[in-house]
């Protein structure tokens, strides 16, 4: 996957207030869509750091084309793991709307130590 990421436009607020409380799910999380590369994602939105580190753990499975998105207030090295982890997952790292890096099919680790997916450069957002 090459390219980067956008928000599809939403003429009118409301709606798209509507369409996220409809969706939210069993984590309590607020939902949102993404664009990569033309393909929508139905994403749940981790922007604590609870959040951020409960991720997709203790998922049984994960619908085509949804996933969570993880939003930093600024460009950081990250590091990500699949500690309690399911399901293999794809890590997208994004930086100012470009895709910098992919994890292509992570697999669920189940014991210490986890292989660690660090970004080769600062990211703003990761989309797993």
């Amino acid at each position: 996957m090459q390219g980067g990421w956008s928000k599809p436009p939403c003429p009118n607020p409301a709606e798209q207030v509507a369409a996220v409380s409809a969706t939210e799910v069993a984590a309590g999380l607020p939902v949102t869509t993404i664009v990569l590369d033309d393909h929508p994602f139905t994403v749940e939105v981790a922007r604590t750091m609870p959040e951020q580190n409960r991720g997709l753990q203790h998922r049984t499975s994960l619908a085509q084309n949804r996933g969570m998105l993880f939003e930093f207030d600024r460009p950081y090295p990250l590091r990500f793991w699949m500690k309690d982890t399911l399901i293999p997952l794809d890590i997208l790292f994004f930086k100012n709307d470009v895709l910098i890096h992919v994890v292509e099919n992570a697999l669920p680790c189940k014991a210490d130590p986890c292989p660690v997916y660090a970004t080769p450069a600062p990211a703003d957002r990761v989309v797993e």
